[in-house]
């Protein structure tokens, strides 16, 4: 079976990172979870297989979201422009 391309999800709430996991497994994707913004910049110097989205928490949006956006820009501009950026929120 060919590996497939993982969602990388930020997420620091325990029980949300289990729902969205829960989701995106019975779709049939792979989920990486990270809690923070920072701990996915990381996650994405080391990975040897980009992603195939990343999804955020909304709250993200109004805080590090910004500073999370202009690194991502910065250190992958591939993946910055060809890349599904997914703001969720909880509701």
């Amino acid at each position: 079976m060919a590996s497939r391309r993982p969602v990388l999800v930020v997420e620091s709430d325990l029980t949300v990172q289990g729902s969205l996991v829960s989701i995106l497994s019975g779709d049939g994707y792979e989920a990486t979870v990270v809690a923070t913004g920072a701990e996915a910049l990381a996650w994405l110097r080391l990975c040897r297989q980009d992603p195939c989205a990343i999804l955020l928490p909304a709250s993200m949006a109004a805080g590090g979201g910004r500073e999370f956006l202009e690194c991502l820009e910065r250190e992958f501009p591939r993946l910055f422009s060809s890349l599904p950026i997914i703001f969720a929120r909880e509701n």
